[in-house]
C-alpha cells in the first residue's frame, strides 16, 4: 500500500485481471480455494470489484472466527490475497477504472499483449 500511495495520480483506463488476481476476483470457488466469483470476459467497475471483495472478506472473516484452530488454509489464503487485492484496487485505481477478467492468460502473455498496443 505504501508503494501504491506514491503514484502521482490514480490509474485510469481498463485493466486486465490475470493470474492469481483474476482467479480470486473472477473464478468460481473450488473445494480447495475460495473465490469472489464475478466471472470472466466482461467489464467490471472499480465499485463492483470493491463491493464484491468487501462482502466476501466479511463472510470469510466470520467463517475464520467460527473455525476451530488452526484456521483452514483456504480461508487464510482467501483473506490474505483478498485483502491485498482490495487494498491495491482501492488505493491504485481511479474511480472510473474498469477491470476485465481474462481466463487462461498469464503474466507473460499480458506483457506481450501490452507491447502490441499503441505507443
Amino acid at each position: 500500500a505504501v508503494m501504491v500511495r506514491r503514484l502521482p495520480t490514480p490509474l485510469r483506463g481498463v485493466w486486465a485481471l490475470v493470474e492469481w488476481v483474476g482467479q480470486i476476483v473472477c473464478a468460481e470457488t473450488t473445494t480447495r480455494d475460495l473465490r469472489v466469483q464475478l466471472g470472466y470476459w466482461h467489464l467490471l467497475t472499480k465499485e463492483e470489484v470493491l463491493l464484491a471483495l468487501d462482502g466476501h472478506l466479511a463472510r470469510w472473516r466470520l467463517e475464520a472466527q467460527q473455525d476451530a484452530p488452526p484456521v483452514a488454509r483456504r480461508l487464510t489464503v482467501a483473506l490474505v490475497y483478498g485483502s491485498m487485492i482490495r487494498t491495491l484496487v482501492q488505493e491504485a485505481f481511479h474511480e472510473d477504472a474498469r477491470f476485465y477478467g481474462l481466463d487462461g492468460v498469464g503474466w507473460t502473455m499480458g506483457f506481450y499483449l501490452s507491447m502490441a498496443g499503441p505507443g
